[in-house]
């Protein structure tokens, strides 16, 4: 909860982290909808969720290509 900045999964969701060779933590479900690919050092991967609320999607930072 507090990694997520008080964002609770819903009921019965579980929430799973994977930690890469890097060191660098991501939630499971992230790290599958990526193919296990690592964002770029100084990138930040953001994700949006649409209305449906069915799937979340990856968004490039603010100057990355």
């Amino acid at each position: 909860k507090d990694l997520l900045g008080g964002v609770i999964a819903k009921s019965r969701e579980v929430l799973r982290f994977a930690q890469d060779d890097n060191g660098v933590v991501v939630p499971n479900i992230v790290r599958d909808l990526l193919g296990r690919v690592t964002a770029k050092s100084r990138e930040v991967l953001r994700f949006a969720q649409d209305d449906s609320e069915l799937y979340c999607r990856p968004e490039r930072s603010e100057g990355s290509p």
